[in-house]
Protein backbone atom coordinates (compact mmCIF):
# COMPACT_ATOMS: atom_id res chain seq x y z
CA UNK A 1 0.00 0.00 0.00
CA UNK A 2 1.52 3.31 -1.17
CA UNK A 3 0.59 6.33 0.93
CA UNK A 4 0.10 9.84 -0.34
CA UNK A 5 1.85 12.61 1.55
CA UNK A 6 -1.41 13.54 3.26
CA UNK A 7 -2.09 9.94 4.30
CA UNK A 8 1.44 9.53 5.59
CA UNK A 9 1.08 12.65 7.75
CA UNK A 10 -2.29 11.47 9.08
CA UNK A 11 -0.85 8.10 10.09
CA UNK A 12 2.31 9.72 11.49
CA UNK A 13 0.30 12.13 13.68
CA UNK A 14 -2.05 9.37 14.85
CA UNK A 15 0.81 7.14 15.97
CA UNK A 16 2.44 10.05 17.79
CA UNK A 17 -0.82 10.77 19.60
CA UNK A 18 -1.29 7.14 20.63
CA UNK A 19 2.15 6.01 21.76
CA UNK A 20 5.19 7.06 23.69
CA UNK A 21 8.43 5.32 22.74
CA UNK A 22 8.00 2.46 25.19
CA UNK A 23 4.43 1.71 24.13
CA UNK A 24 5.38 1.94 20.46
CA UNK A 25 8.22 -0.52 21.02
CA UNK A 26 5.84 -2.95 22.72
CA UNK A 27 3.15 -2.55 20.07
CA UNK A 28 5.64 -3.37 17.30
CA UNK A 29 6.94 -6.37 19.24
CA UNK A 30 3.52 -7.71 20.28
CA UNK A 31 1.50 -7.01 17.14
CA UNK A 32 4.10 -7.20 14.36
CA UNK A 33 6.64 -9.55 15.95
CA UNK A 34 9.42 -7.10 15.10
CA UNK A 35 12.04 -5.17 17.07
CA UNK A 36 11.47 -1.43 16.73
CA UNK A 37 15.12 -0.53 17.19
CA UNK A 38 16.17 -2.92 14.44
CA UNK A 39 13.70 -1.70 11.82
CA UNK A 40 13.24 2.00 12.60
CA UNK A 41 15.91 3.94 14.40
CA UNK A 42 15.67 7.65 15.04
CA UNK A 43 16.92 10.44 17.23
CA UNK A 44 13.45 11.26 18.56
CA UNK A 45 9.99 9.70 18.59
CA UNK A 46 8.74 11.64 15.55
CA UNK A 47 11.69 10.47 13.45
CA UNK A 48 11.26 6.88 14.66
CA UNK A 49 7.55 6.88 13.73
CA UNK A 50 8.37 8.27 10.28
CA UNK A 51 11.03 5.59 9.72
CA UNK A 52 8.62 2.91 10.93
CA UNK A 53 5.99 3.99 8.40
CA UNK A 54 8.56 4.00 5.61
CA UNK A 55 9.70 0.50 6.63
CA UNK A 56 6.11 -0.74 6.56
CA UNK A 57 5.46 0.93 3.20
CA UNK A 58 8.47 -0.76 1.60
CA UNK A 59 7.32 -4.15 2.84
CA UNK A 60 3.63 -3.79 2.16
CA UNK A 61 2.77 -3.80 5.87
CA UNK A 62 0.96 -0.50 6.29
CA UNK A 63 -2.24 -2.40 7.01
CA UNK A 64 -0.45 -4.45 9.70
CA UNK A 65 0.87 -1.28 11.34
CA UNK A 66 -2.57 0.34 11.44
CA UNK A 67 -4.49 -2.70 12.66
CA UNK A 68 -1.75 -3.58 15.15
CA UNK A 69 -1.83 -0.06 16.57
CA UNK A 70 -5.64 -0.24 16.92
CA UNK A 71 -5.43 -3.68 18.56
CA UNK A 72 -2.94 -2.31 21.09
CA UNK A 73 -4.74 1.00 21.71
CA UNK A 74 -8.36 0.47 20.62
CA UNK A 75 -9.74 3.61 22.30
CA UNK A 76 -7.60 6.16 20.45
CA UNK A 77 -9.86 8.19 18.15
CA UNK A 78 -7.02 9.27 15.83
CA UNK A 79 -6.06 5.65 15.17
CA UNK A 80 -9.67 4.66 14.56
CA UNK A 81 -10.05 7.51 12.09
CA UNK A 82 -6.88 6.51 10.22
CA UNK A 83 -8.00 2.90 10.03
CA UNK A 84 -11.41 3.86 8.65
CA UNK A 85 -9.85 6.27 6.14
CA UNK A 86 -7.16 3.91 4.88
CA UNK A 87 -8.49 0.40 5.54
CA UNK A 88 -12.24 0.77 6.01
CA UNK A 89 -14.13 -0.03 9.20
CA UNK A 90 -12.38 -3.28 10.07
CA UNK A 91 -13.39 -4.91 13.37
CA UNK A 92 -11.19 -4.16 16.36
CA UNK A 93 -11.45 -7.71 17.66
CA UNK A 94 -9.35 -9.16 14.87
CA UNK A 95 -5.74 -9.83 15.81
CA UNK A 96 -3.18 -10.24 13.08
CA UNK A 97 -3.63 -13.76 11.64
CA UNK A 98 -1.01 -16.27 12.64
CA UNK A 99 1.10 -17.90 9.95
CA UNK A 100 0.26 -21.45 9.04
CA UNK A 101 2.03 -24.05 11.15
CA UNK A 102 5.08 -25.24 9.22
CA UNK A 103 5.33 -28.92 8.48
CA UNK A 104 8.13 -30.50 10.53
CA UNK A 105 11.19 -31.64 8.62
CA UNK A 106 11.18 -35.25 7.52
CA UNK A 107 12.99 -37.61 9.89
CA UNK A 108 16.29 -39.09 8.72
CA UNK A 109 16.13 -42.13 6.49
CA UNK A 110 16.49 -45.55 8.07
CA UNK A 111 19.91 -46.11 6.51
CA UNK A 112 23.09 -44.27 7.47
CA UNK A 113 21.99 -40.99 9.18
CA UNK A 114 23.10 -37.73 7.58
CA UNK A 115 23.30 -35.81 10.83
CA UNK A 116 26.18 -35.45 13.32
CA UNK A 117 23.66 -36.27 16.07
CA UNK A 118 23.21 -39.90 14.95
CA UNK A 119 25.24 -42.85 13.74
CA UNK A 120 24.46 -46.25 12.23
CA UNK A 121 26.49 -49.41 11.69
CA UNK A 122 25.33 -52.30 9.56
CA UNK A 123 25.53 -55.93 10.65
CA UNK A 124 28.39 -56.38 8.21
CA UNK A 125 30.40 -53.62 9.84
CA UNK A 126 29.98 -54.96 13.38
CA UNK A 127 30.10 -58.70 12.77
CA UNK A 128 26.42 -59.46 12.90
CA UNK A 129 24.90 -56.69 15.06
CA UNK A 130 23.29 -53.62 13.46
CA UNK A 131 23.25 -50.53 15.66
CA UNK A 132 21.70 -47.13 15.12
CA UNK A 133 21.83 -44.40 17.79
CA UNK A 134 20.00 -41.06 17.55
CA UNK A 135 20.05 -38.04 19.84
CA UNK A 136 16.39 -37.17 20.37
CA UNK A 137 16.66 -33.99 22.41
CA UNK A 138 19.29 -31.54 21.26
CA UNK A 139 20.03 -29.06 22.67
CA UNK A 140 19.14 -30.20 26.17
CA UNK A 141 16.88 -27.98 28.28
CA UNK A 142 18.95 -28.14 31.45
CA UNK A 143 16.61 -26.16 33.72
CA UNK A 144 13.85 -28.77 33.42
CA UNK A 145 15.92 -31.94 33.50
CA UNK A 146 14.22 -32.87 36.77
CA UNK A 147 10.90 -32.98 34.88
CA UNK A 148 11.83 -34.74 31.65
CA UNK A 149 11.11 -38.45 31.36
CA UNK A 150 12.37 -40.83 28.72
CA UNK A 151 8.80 -41.90 27.93
CA UNK A 152 7.97 -38.42 26.57
CA UNK A 153 11.39 -36.98 25.70
CA UNK A 154 14.15 -39.62 25.49
CA UNK A 155 17.64 -38.23 25.17
CA UNK A 156 18.95 -41.08 23.03
CA UNK A 157 17.27 -43.94 21.19
CA UNK A 158 19.40 -46.98 20.33
CA UNK A 159 18.05 -49.45 17.74
CA UNK A 160 19.54 -52.94 17.68
CA UNK A 161 19.12 -55.85 15.26
CA UNK A 162 20.71 -59.28 15.78
CA UNK A 163 21.86 -60.83 12.49
CA UNK A 164 24.07 -63.46 14.14
CA UNK A 165 23.02 -67.16 14.24
CA UNK A 166 22.70 -67.18 18.04
CA UNK A 167 21.14 -65.22 20.90
CA UNK A 168 22.85 -62.06 22.16
CA UNK A 169 22.70 -60.66 25.69
CA UNK A 170 23.43 -56.96 25.30
CA UNK A 171 23.77 -54.07 27.70
CA UNK A 172 23.41 -50.54 26.32
CA UNK A 173 24.88 -47.63 28.30
CA UNK A 174 24.44 -43.91 27.67
CA UNK A 175 26.02 -40.97 29.53
CA UNK A 176 26.65 -37.28 28.95
CA UNK A 177 30.31 -37.10 29.79
CA UNK A 178 31.03 -34.88 32.78
CA UNK A 179 27.37 -34.07 33.39
CA UNK A 180 25.47 -37.30 34.08
CA UNK A 181 25.60 -40.80 35.47
CA UNK A 182 25.32 -43.78 33.15
CA UNK A 183 21.90 -45.02 32.12
CA UNK A 184 21.85 -48.69 31.17
CA UNK A 185 19.32 -51.07 29.71
CA UNK A 186 19.62 -54.78 28.99
CA UNK A 187 18.52 -56.23 25.66
CA UNK A 188 18.45 -60.02 25.20
CA UNK A 189 18.05 -60.57 21.44
CA UNK A 190 17.33 -63.88 19.74
CA UNK A 191 18.72 -64.42 16.26
CA UNK A 192 16.78 -62.23 13.83
CA UNK A 193 15.23 -60.14 16.63
CA UNK A 194 15.46 -56.37 17.03
CA UNK A 195 14.83 -53.84 19.80
CA UNK A 196 14.52 -50.09 20.22
CA UNK A 197 15.71 -48.66 23.56
CA UNK A 198 15.00 -45.17 24.91
CA UNK A 199 17.49 -43.87 27.48
CA UNK A 200 17.73 -40.71 29.56
CA UNK A 201 20.66 -40.64 32.01
CA UNK A 202 20.33 -38.89 35.38
CA UNK A 203 22.16 -35.55 35.27
CA UNK A 204 24.26 -34.09 38.05
CA UNK A 205 22.14 -31.07 39.01
CA UNK A 206 25.01 -29.27 40.75
CA UNK A 207 27.15 -29.59 37.64
CA UNK A 208 24.30 -28.48 35.38
CA UNK A 209 23.79 -25.40 37.57
CA UNK A 210 27.17 -24.08 36.40
CA UNK A 211 25.92 -23.69 32.82
CA UNK A 212 25.47 -19.98 32.23
CA UNK A 213 25.78 -20.18 28.44
CA UNK A 214 25.28 -22.69 25.66
CA UNK A 215 27.83 -25.45 26.31
CA UNK A 216 29.05 -28.23 24.00
CA UNK A 217 29.13 -31.73 25.43
CA UNK A 218 29.34 -35.36 24.29
CA UNK A 219 26.92 -38.19 24.77
CA UNK A 220 28.68 -41.57 24.96
CA UNK A 221 26.92 -44.70 23.68
CA UNK A 222 28.28 -48.16 24.54
CA UNK A 223 26.94 -51.59 23.59
CA UNK A 224 28.39 -54.49 25.58
CA UNK A 225 28.09 -58.27 25.24
CA UNK A 226 27.10 -59.46 28.71
CA UNK A 227 27.82 -63.10 27.90
CA UNK A 228 31.31 -62.79 26.49
CA UNK A 229 32.40 -59.51 28.05
CA UNK A 230 33.29 -58.00 24.68
CA UNK A 231 32.26 -54.51 23.64
CA UNK A 232 30.44 -54.24 20.34
CA UNK A 233 30.57 -50.46 20.16
CA UNK A 234 31.82 -47.38 22.02
CA UNK A 235 31.16 -44.04 20.33
CA UNK A 236 30.28 -40.44 21.21
CA UNK A 237 27.89 -37.99 19.62
CA UNK A 238 27.95 -34.19 20.00
CA UNK A 239 25.37 -32.54 22.22
CA UNK A 240 24.53 -28.98 23.18
CA UNK A 241 23.52 -28.05 26.73
CA UNK A 242 21.46 -24.87 27.05
CA UNK A 243 22.03 -22.38 29.85
CA UNK A 244 19.99 -23.09 32.96
CA UNK A 245 17.90 -19.95 32.42
CA UNK A 246 16.82 -20.97 28.92
CA UNK A 247 13.13 -21.83 28.98
CA UNK A 248 11.77 -24.24 26.35
CA UNK A 249 8.97 -23.19 24.02
CA UNK A 250 8.77 -26.00 21.48
CA UNK A 251 10.82 -28.96 20.29
CA UNK A 252 10.89 -31.28 17.31
CA UNK A 253 11.74 -34.95 17.68
CA UNK A 254 13.67 -36.04 14.56
CA UNK A 255 12.80 -39.71 15.05
CA UNK A 256 9.02 -39.46 15.52
CA UNK A 257 8.65 -36.34 13.39
CA UNK A 258 6.46 -34.76 16.09
CA UNK A 259 6.60 -31.22 17.37
CA UNK A 260 5.98 -30.75 21.09
CA UNK A 261 4.60 -27.67 22.86
CA UNK A 262 6.89 -27.22 25.86
CA UNK A 263 5.41 -23.95 27.18
CA UNK A 264 3.78 -25.71 30.17
CA UNK A 265 7.33 -26.05 31.51
CA UNK A 266 7.32 -22.29 32.14
CA UNK A 267 5.74 -23.43 35.39
CA UNK A 268 9.15 -24.70 36.52
CA UNK A 269 10.36 -21.08 36.57
CA UNK A 270 7.62 -20.06 39.00
CA UNK A 271 9.46 -20.41 42.32
CA UNK A 272 7.20 -19.49 45.25
CA UNK A 273 9.61 -20.81 47.89
CA UNK A 274 12.51 -18.58 46.89
CA UNK A 275 13.72 -16.78 50.06
CA UNK A 276 14.06 -13.53 48.10
CA UNK A 277 10.26 -13.37 47.86
CA UNK A 278 9.74 -13.26 51.63
CA UNK A 279 11.84 -10.12 52.02
CA UNK A 280 9.97 -8.47 49.17
CA UNK A 281 6.55 -9.43 50.58
CA UNK A 282 7.53 -7.91 53.93
CA UNK A 283 8.25 -4.60 52.21
CA UNK A 284 5.22 -4.86 49.90
CA UNK A 285 2.79 -5.12 52.83
CA UNK A 286 2.80 -1.33 53.21
CA UNK A 287 1.01 -1.07 49.84
CA UNK A 288 -2.01 -3.03 51.11
CA UNK A 289 -5.13 -1.14 52.15
CA UNK A 290 -5.45 -0.57 55.88
CA UNK A 291 -6.50 -3.72 57.68
CA UNK A 292 -5.49 -6.05 54.82
CA UNK A 293 -2.78 -8.71 54.79
CA UNK A 294 -1.36 -11.11 52.22
CA UNK A 295 -3.85 -13.82 53.12
CA UNK A 296 -4.86 -15.33 49.77
CA UNK A 297 -8.50 -16.37 49.54
CA UNK A 298 -9.25 -15.77 53.21
CA UNK A 299 -10.84 -12.53 52.04
CA UNK A 300 -13.64 -12.09 49.51
CA UNK A 301 -11.73 -9.83 47.10
CA UNK A 302 -8.08 -10.68 46.39
CA UNK A 303 -7.54 -7.85 43.89
CA UNK A 304 -6.04 -5.47 46.52
CA UNK A 305 -3.33 -8.06 47.19
CA UNK A 306 -2.48 -8.31 43.48
CA UNK A 307 -2.41 -4.52 43.23
CA UNK A 308 -0.14 -4.21 46.26
CA UNK A 309 2.42 -6.50 44.61
CA UNK A 310 2.19 -4.50 41.36
CA UNK A 311 2.60 -1.18 43.20
CA UNK A 312 5.47 -2.49 45.33
CA UNK A 313 7.37 -3.62 42.24
CA UNK A 314 6.79 -0.21 40.65
CA UNK A 315 8.04 1.55 43.78
CA UNK A 316 11.10 -0.70 43.77
CA UNK A 317 11.99 0.67 40.33
CA UNK A 318 11.29 -2.49 38.33
CA UNK A 319 11.29 -1.67 34.61
CA UNK A 320 10.45 -3.54 31.41
CA UNK A 321 13.25 -4.53 29.06
CA UNK A 322 12.92 -6.29 25.70
CA UNK A 323 15.50 -9.04 26.23
CA UNK A 324 14.38 -12.36 24.83
CA UNK A 325 17.51 -13.31 22.85
CA UNK A 326 18.67 -16.86 23.42
CA UNK A 327 21.39 -18.43 21.30
CA UNK A 328 20.17 -21.86 20.28
CA UNK A 329 21.96 -23.70 17.46
CA UNK A 330 18.86 -25.79 16.76
CA UNK A 331 16.48 -22.83 16.58
CA UNK A 332 14.82 -24.24 13.46
CA UNK A 333 13.52 -27.19 15.43
CA UNK A 334 13.96 -26.19 19.10
CA UNK A 335 12.52 -22.87 20.29
CA UNK A 336 13.73 -21.36 23.55
CA UNK A 337 13.62 -18.07 25.40
CA UNK A 338 16.06 -16.74 27.96
CA UNK A 339 14.29 -15.90 31.21
CA UNK A 340 15.13 -14.56 34.63
CA UNK A 341 14.06 -16.43 37.71
CA UNK A 342 11.94 -14.31 40.05
CA UNK A 343 14.85 -13.76 42.43
CA UNK A 344 16.95 -12.50 39.51
CA UNK A 345 14.24 -10.10 38.38
CA UNK A 346 13.89 -8.76 41.93
CA UNK A 347 17.61 -8.15 42.26
CA UNK A 348 18.14 -6.72 38.76
CA UNK A 349 14.84 -4.76 38.85
CA UNK A 350 14.36 -5.50 35.18
CA UNK A 351 12.01 -7.94 33.46
CA UNK A 352 10.75 -8.76 29.99
CA UNK A 353 7.14 -9.84 29.50
CA UNK A 354 7.63 -13.46 30.60
CA UNK A 355 9.97 -12.48 33.46
CA UNK A 356 7.30 -10.18 34.88
CA UNK A 357 4.68 -12.89 34.59
CA UNK A 358 6.89 -15.47 36.31
CA UNK A 359 7.74 -13.03 39.10
CA UNK A 360 4.13 -12.03 39.75
CA UNK A 361 2.99 -15.66 39.49
CA UNK A 362 5.62 -16.70 42.07
CA UNK A 363 4.49 -13.96 44.47
CA UNK A 364 0.82 -14.88 44.04
CA UNK A 365 1.46 -18.58 44.54
CA UNK A 366 3.49 -17.71 47.63
CA UNK A 367 0.57 -15.84 49.24
CA UNK A 368 -2.01 -18.45 48.26
CA UNK A 369 -3.60 -16.85 45.18
CA UNK A 370 -3.86 -19.08 42.12
CA UNK A 371 -1.90 -17.61 39.16
CA UNK A 372 -1.82 -18.62 35.50
CA UNK A 373 0.71 -18.08 32.72
CA UNK A 374 -1.19 -16.74 29.71
CA UNK A 375 0.46 -16.90 26.29
CA UNK A 376 -0.62 -14.87 23.27
CA UNK A 377 1.26 -14.70 19.94
CA UNK A 378 4.69 -13.28 20.86
CA UNK A 379 3.60 -12.17 24.32
CA UNK A 380 2.81 -13.31 27.87
CA UNK A 381 0.34 -12.02 30.44
CA UNK A 382 -0.43 -12.84 34.06
CA UNK A 383 -3.72 -14.44 34.97
CA UNK A 384 -5.14 -14.91 38.44
CA UNK A 385 -8.26 -16.62 39.75
CA UNK A 386 -10.56 -14.15 41.59
CA UNK A 387 -11.94 -17.10 43.55
CA UNK A 388 -10.20 -20.31 44.58
CA UNK A 389 -10.59 -22.95 41.88
CA UNK A 390 -12.16 -20.49 39.44
CA UNK A 391 -11.50 -20.73 35.70
CA UNK A 392 -12.83 -17.20 35.16
CA UNK A 393 -9.44 -15.52 35.01
CA UNK A 394 -8.48 -11.88 35.49
CA UNK A 395 -5.53 -10.59 33.46
CA UNK A 396 -2.64 -8.19 33.99
CA UNK A 397 -0.15 -6.61 31.57
CA UNK A 398 3.04 -6.86 33.62
CA UNK A 399 5.14 -4.84 31.14
CA UNK A 400 3.33 -1.74 32.45
CA UNK A 401 4.83 -2.08 35.95
CA UNK A 402 6.34 1.29 36.80
CA UNK A 403 4.80 2.94 33.72
CA UNK A 404 1.06 2.83 34.23
CA UNK A 405 -1.32 2.35 37.13
CA UNK A 406 -2.54 -1.06 38.22
CA UNK A 407 -6.00 -0.24 36.88
CA UNK A 408 -4.55 0.58 33.45
CA UNK A 409 -2.40 -2.57 33.41
CA UNK A 410 -5.41 -4.67 34.44
CA UNK A 411 -7.57 -3.08 31.75
CA UNK A 412 -4.86 -3.57 29.12
CA UNK A 413 -4.54 -7.23 30.02
CA UNK A 414 -8.29 -7.76 29.71
CA UNK A 415 -8.41 -5.97 26.34
CA UNK A 416 -5.44 -7.90 24.95
CA UNK A 417 -6.94 -11.26 25.83
CA UNK A 418 -10.43 -10.66 24.46
CA UNK A 419 -9.73 -10.74 20.68
CA UNK A 420 -7.35 -13.69 20.99
CA UNK A 421 -9.88 -15.77 22.90
CA UNK A 422 -12.38 -15.00 20.15
CA UNK A 423 -9.89 -16.20 17.54
CA UNK A 424 -9.24 -19.36 19.57
CA UNK A 425 -12.97 -20.11 19.63
CA UNK A 426 -13.27 -19.45 15.89
CA UNK A 427 -10.22 -21.39 14.72
CA UNK A 428 -9.39 -23.88 17.47
CA UNK A 429 -5.73 -22.79 17.11
CA UNK A 430 -4.37 -22.55 20.66
CA UNK A 431 -1.46 -20.40 19.54
CA UNK A 432 -3.87 -17.47 19.83
CA UNK A 433 -4.48 -18.09 23.52
CA UNK A 434 -2.98 -20.58 25.95
CA UNK A 435 -3.69 -20.42 29.68
CA UNK A 436 -1.57 -22.55 32.01
CA UNK A 437 -2.98 -22.44 35.56
CA UNK A 438 -0.21 -23.20 38.05
CA UNK A 439 -2.52 -25.50 40.01
CA UNK A 440 -2.86 -27.67 36.89
CA UNK A 441 0.87 -27.59 36.11
CA UNK A 442 1.73 -28.61 39.66
CA UNK A 443 -0.79 -31.46 39.44
CA UNK A 444 1.04 -32.62 36.29
CA UNK A 445 4.30 -32.75 38.25
CA UNK A 446 5.81 -29.52 36.88
CA UNK A 447 7.62 -28.38 40.00
CA UNK A 448 10.04 -25.45 40.44
CA UNK A 449 13.63 -25.70 39.23
CA UNK A 450 15.94 -27.37 41.78
CA UNK A 451 17.13 -25.10 44.57
CA UNK A 452 20.77 -25.44 43.55
CA UNK A 453 19.94 -23.92 40.15
CA UNK A 454 17.88 -21.16 41.70
CA UNK A 455 20.66 -20.33 44.16
CA UNK A 456 23.23 -20.25 41.36
CA UNK A 457 21.18 -17.88 39.22
CA UNK A 458 20.46 -15.67 42.21
CA UNK A 459 24.20 -15.35 42.91
CA UNK A 460 24.86 -14.48 39.28
CA UNK A 461 22.19 -11.78 39.39
CA UNK A 462 23.51 -10.26 42.60
CA UNK A 463 27.09 -10.29 41.28
CA UNK A 464 26.05 -8.56 38.06
CA UNK A 465 24.09 -5.97 40.03
CA UNK A 466 27.00 -5.11 42.31
CA UNK A 467 29.65 -5.36 39.61
CA UNK A 468 31.72 -7.93 41.50
CA UNK A 469 31.75 -10.53 38.74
Amino acid sequence: MKLTGKQLKQLHDALLSAFDRGDLQRMVRFELDENLGAIAGGGNLSETVFNLIQWAERRGRIGDIIQGAVNYNPDNHDLLAVREALLGAAPVDAPTPLPAKPAPPSPPADDQPDTPYAFAYSAGELGGLAVKASVRLNPVHTAILHLLRKEQHPLVTVDLANHTPGQLRLNVLVEVEGYSRKASKMAPLASGASASLDLFPAFDVAQVATLEELTPASVRVQVEDMAGGARWLDQTLPLQLLAVNSAPLAAWDPVSGKRFDLTPYFGAFVTPNDPELDAFLHDAAVFLPEGHTFSGYQVRDVTPQVQALFDALAARGTVYVDSTLDFNPASATQMTQRVRLPSQALVARTANCIDGVLLMASLLERIGIEPAIVLLPGHALLGWAPYKGSDDWSYLETTLIGRKSFEEAHDMGERKVKPHKIQLEKTGDDRYYRCWPLRDLRARGITPVPKVIGDKLGRIARALETGTR
